[in-house]
């Protein structure tokens, strides 16, 4: 899918403390194809995982591990100020106070939080993308992505689905009517005037949701559909470091699709109820599954560590008692 820089430049500057910065990052715009509606799951998670790396390109200079290595040659990530030791072995590498390393932290927060809104933000415009190409044509969806095309890609592309929204709007007010419309005939009677009184109290809203959006999308699949976004998201986490364990979207949907096999029907199977239900089951069983993956590896990790820093630990003494045992030794003639 080829994607083209925008005219457009998104410069803001700070001035924190002792340091200057600024955010200069050129817009993205996707071509006509990245916006067309699908039912193809897969299609519309690979697009999504591309817009995300480009994301991650785009602000990879302004993240913290790059700020440091720009500022002290050595990347040094936001979650390591959660452990101290992690600090102070930095601080020994390179040379350079605890105090400082954590003026500088405090100094580039302000720029750091610019550029993790402008991270979610542009997230948010494409996980909305995703859903309106499943077919999720809800005024929220429609709205969200006007909103973040207008700053973010396309305002052409925004003024379209704002005239969508606005569309649809107009068309959930004619169903209201219509529905109402419809309910005073079918309880028109010899107590017309009590049926109205009591029919308007008890008839509940139309679901707007439902109405544009249920209807054309299984619930399962729609949430397999977000929850692989969120792994996709997590995996490359443009927010800062990349994690150590990664879930592996595709590993993952080729598992629920051999799974969903069992049963003879795949992720691009006809909507309907049963389908649902057997997609519904499969999901859980799958995630329950690479949550118990997780946790191994997250558990082999711990004690990988552990073992490491046992035999770190055990080294010097080592070293200790075989120099005393030399020193010891009786000189033989």
């Amino acid at each position: 899918m080829s994607i083209f820089e925008n005219s457009f430049k998104l410069l803001k500057k700070f001035k924190l403390g002792k340091s200057k910065f600024e955010i200069n990052v050129h817009n993205i715009e996707y071509p006509e194809s990245y916006y067309q509606p699908t039912k193809d799951l897969k299609e519309i998670l690979l697009m999504f995982d591309d817009a995300v790396k480009n994301i991650n390109k785009k602000y990879k200079a302004y993240s913290c591990e790059e700020l440091f290595k720009n500022k002290f040659g050595e990347e040094l990530s936001e979650v390591d100020f959660i452990y101290p030791e992690r600090i102070e072995a930095y601080s020994q590498r390179n040379n350079v106070p605890i105090d400082l390393l954590k003026e500088f932290d405090s100094e580039i927060r302000p720029l750091r939080e610019e550029v993790c809104k402008g991270i979610y933000e542009e997230i948010t415009l494409h996980k909305c993308i995703a859903l309106y190409k499943y077919g999720d044509n809800s005024n929220y969806i429609l709205d969200q992505i006007a909103k973040y095309e207008m700053i973010y890609g396309n305002k052409d592309k925004a003024k379209m689905f704002k005239k969508m929204s606005v569309e649809i709007a107009r068309r959930i007010k004619k169903e209201e009517r219509n529905e109402l419309i419809n309910n005073i005939k079918n309880y028109m009677g010899n107590f017309f005037s009590k049926i109205i009184k009591t029919k308007t109290k008890e008839q509940p809203n139309i679901d707007h949701e439902k109405s544009y959006s249920s209807r054309v999308i299984s619930d399962n699949k729609k949430r397999v559909l977000q929850g692989m976004i969120a792994v996709i998201e997590g995996d490359i986490n443009p927010y800062g470091k990349e994690p150590e364990y990664q879930e592996n979207w595709l590993r993952t949907f080729q598992m629920l699709n051999d799974e969903l096999s069992k049963s003879g029907i795949d992720l691009n199977c006809e909507d309907n109820k049963d389908n649902d239900k057997l997609i519904g089951e499969a999901w859980a069983k799958i995630c329950n599954q690479v949550k118990n993956e997780k946790s191994l590896t997250y558990y082999a990790k711990l004690v990988e560590e552990a073992q490491a820093r046992k035999a770190e630990k055990s080294q010097p003494e080592n070293e200790i008692s075989h120099t005393t045992r030399t020193n010891s030794e009786p000189v033989r003639s």
